[in-house]
């Protein structure tokens, strides 16, 4: 069964990558759906051909789905394993927020082997770097971890406490993911809207179109004083007809602008977004200089900061010290809220 399964995602089509990120897929599937048995095989396929192409990145990240594969199968050894060749590569490489995530498979892990103390040290270093980098979902994770191990230490005040702390978090959370929806229908209503005149507005140029030609036609066996008129009904026709394609014109350009905008908010991609300078540094209080609004171009792009160093021909860490620079004058606190504004001030 498995490997008729494994013979659909052979590579007739795409890359080796591709075809290592659709099999990590299913993998994490299966894992979700408590198919243990289809969830290790696919995952271990992901990971050799990782190896194989040298993404290594990618091969961390299936480690640690690899680590909780190994605790829901009770192999402890190989999920403490899997868990700190993944911390050791993201510490190596300073990917924060897989790092916190390493972390917390660590703490998953040696909880698991009933070595509290070391989980729950672990836990707390990675509480404080989620404040500081205001990675609130991974500090909500974070928090549901220390409850658990707490509780299972017998430590019920304190493991209260944190559960608290996490109802409190994912109750922020969620009326944060509440507002992104409403503003997802908002734009589909304006979308829908747009559309509807659209339809309007190129019936009534195909009928008025239409009615304009009726009349030429009969006016063509007129005297001279009627040829004049015509002339004259002329004019008027090609007035009407370029004010009412300016406006159909026009009209595509805000319905494509719109489309773009509701692409970026449910599928995250960036490709049409183009910032301009000028008209950015116009709505901010303190502009942004040319280097710092080329990586920030390069940040809404989704490449890494390590990706944009090299694009730069700088440091991570001047990248870094660009982002909270431009963060601060854009008054946002993320690269998604920096696409935000962005997208709304085109």
């Amino acid at each position: 069964m498995l490997r008729s399964r494994w013979h659909c995602l052979s590579p007739g089509q795409g890359n080796a990558n591709s075809l290592a990120n659709r099999t990590k897929l299913v993998g994490s599937l299966f894992l979700e759906l408590g198919q243990l048995d289809s969830a290790g095989f696919y995952l271990g396929e992901a990971a050799k051909e990782y190896e194989r192409v040298g993404d290594q990145w990618r091969l961390a990240s299936c480690w640690l789905d690899q680590a909780e594969w190994s605790i829901k199968m009770e192999q402890l050894g190989d999920a403490e394993e899997y868990a700190e060749q993944a911390h050791e590569f993201f510490l190596r490489n300073d990917h924060s927020e897989y790092f916190i995530s390493s972390n917390n498979m660590r703490a998953k892990v040696y909880g698991e082997m009933h070595l509290v103390g070391k989980a729950l040290n672990i836990l707390v270093e990675n509480e404080i770097k989620c404040k500081e980098l205001g990675l609130i979902k991974s500090l909500r994770q974070n928090y549901l971890l220390q409850s658990e191990l707490l509780d299972k230490a017998g430590e019920k005040d304190r493991a209260s406490d944190m559960k608290n702390k996490y109802q409190l978090l994912n109750d922020s959370i969620q009326k944060l993911d509440n507002n992104e929806q409403l503003n997802r229908l908002a734009l589909q209503v304006k979308f829908d809207k747009l559309e509807q005149e659209n339809q309007i507005l190129t019936q009534r140029y195909v009928a008025k179109s239409a009615d304009l030609e009726s009349t030429i036609f009969k006016l063509n066996g007129l005297t001279i004083g009627a040829v004049i008129l015509l002339m004259i009904l002329g004019i008027v026709i090609y007035l009407v007809r370029k004010k009412m394609k300016h406006k159909y014109v026009q009209l595509e350009k805000e319905v494509e602008t719109l489309r773009q905008q509701i692409k970026l908010l449910l599928e995250g991609d960036t490709s049409g977004v183009i910032v301009d300078l000028q008209k950015l540094n116009g709505c901010l209080t303190t502009p942004l200089t040319d280097r710092e609004f080329e990586i920030l171009g390069h940040a809404i792009s989704n490449l890494s900061n390590a990706q944009i160093a090299e694009q730069v021909f700088v440091s991570v860490n001047t990248v870094k010290y660009h982002l909270k620079n431009i963060y601060d004058k854009l008054g946002v606190s993320n690269r998604k809220q920096a696409l935000e504004y962005v997208v709304q001030t085109k």
